[in-house]
């Protein structure tokens, strides 16, 4: 069977591109699959075969006639719940206006694909009878393979990301007890690495700038992952991205009773929920610090989620 032509239609060049694109369209273009990037243009259907529109918003009078016109499959990939984003989140304003032409583009679709089972549950609600398929978030296979780098002279705790997370750190109230922990532990050391949400309060601070994917992988050398989420309807959809990475570089990661994580850490057996404890964030850290696993066990508990295992659920997603 010939594998089917693909083009994605991006609006989102950063972390959506990375794990919903780059990771698997590297695999599948070694199985002699086509994926290109680009706009529509009227030779649509002479030289593909299928259209994922990517976090489509407002008004899409384009997508909305090439779905109609039903000549190729077009499916709607979304990876973030832009119909509810809080209103202390960064991108409120520019979104929130145009909810009405997010979900009219999503209905359009004839297929959308999302990272895990709470968001096609969300996306249903929106557009009933919705074809949707379910794309894990994966790694590349490559990051299992680095060496790993956590130091023997002292512990590292730290947290990874963009500079999007600001509400998430206010709303799981993260930074009080991580600035009290790190001062009653002097043999600690905070790594942040993207950007810095410490206001220069974290004692013993280490900050890594923005990095591609791969570099940002190998530069992991915590002990201890730190993943906040604020609890509130848009996180509600999250996927475990974070406490993935970083267990696959060995950490073990204390994440916010939010989103994909509480069922992340039942399903590899590692790390903790930042509320399990009376004492929160601190009473995570002390138990984690002090029953440290190996890093190796702790990357083997996640190899079940590099794309290898997983890409057979992309091919059947995006073949007609």
């Amino acid at each position: 069977m010939t594998a089917p032509r693909v083009l994605v239609w991006l609006t989102d060049n950063a972390g959506p591109k990375h794990y919903r694109f780059d990771v698997p369209v590297e695999v599948l273009q070694a199985r002699g699959w086509q994926v290109d990037y680009g706009v529509p243009g009227p030779d649509l259907a002479e030289r593909y075969d299928v259209l994922i529109g990517q976090r489509l918003h407002g008004p899409q009078p384009d997508w909305e006639q090439i779905c109609a016109d039903g000549k190729v499959l077009c499916i709607y990939e979304i990876d973030d719940d832009l119909t509810r984003l809080p209103p202390d989140h960064f991108s409120y304003p520019y979104f929130e206006p145009q909810v009405d032409g997010t979900v009219a583009a999503l209905r359009a679709g004839h297929r959308v694909t999302v990272p895990n089972q709470a968001f096609a549950d969300r996306m249903l609600e929106l557009a009933p009878d919705t074809d949707i398929r379910i794309l894990p978030i994966c790694l590349p296979d490559e990051v299992y393979t680095y060496p790993l780098s956590q130091p023997s002279d002292r512990l590292v705790v730290g947290w990874g990301g963009s500079w999007a997370a600001q509400h998430d750190w206010d709303g799981a109230a993260l930074l009080d007890p991580l600035v009290g922990w790190m001062t009653q532990h002097p043999e600690a050391e905070f790594h942040t690495m993207g950007a810095d949400y410490t206001n220069n309060r974290v004692a013993r601070l280490r900050v890594t700038g923005m990095q591609p994917p791969l570099p940002f992988y190998q530069g992991i050398d915590f002990h201890i992952g730190l993943a906040p989420l604020a609890d509130v309807p848009f996180n509600s959809t999250k996927q475990h991205t974070k406490a993935l990475y970083y267990a696959a570089r060995g950490a073990a990661p204390i994440c916010s009773p939010v989103g994909a994580y509480p069922q992340f850490i039942a399903a590899t057996g590692i790390g903790l929920l930042s509320t399990s404890f009376a004492g929160g964030w601190a009473e995570a850290l002390d138990i984690l610090a002090t029953t440290r696993r190996q890093p190796d066990d702790i990357r083997d508990s996640v190899r079940d989620y590099a794309i290898s295992q997983h890409i057979h659920q992309w091919e059947q997603a995006w073949t007609p």
